[in-house]
């Protein structure tokens, strides 16, 4: 799923709103990047 940060399709009032655009590629946001907490772990490369 993806996030879209446009405006809702709803009003305050319950109403839709009309669909003037359709969903573009540039309003998707990217999905979140939480943060990785303890050790970091190292691995052992070997040629």
């Amino acid at each position: 799923m993806s996030f879209w940060q446009g405006r809702s399709k709803r009003k305050a009032s319950g109403g839709k709103y009309s669909s003037v655009k359709k969903k573009k590629s540039r309003v998707i946001g990217r999905d979140p990047l939480y943060a990785r907490l303890g050790n970091k772990l190292k691995k052992v490369v070997l040629r």
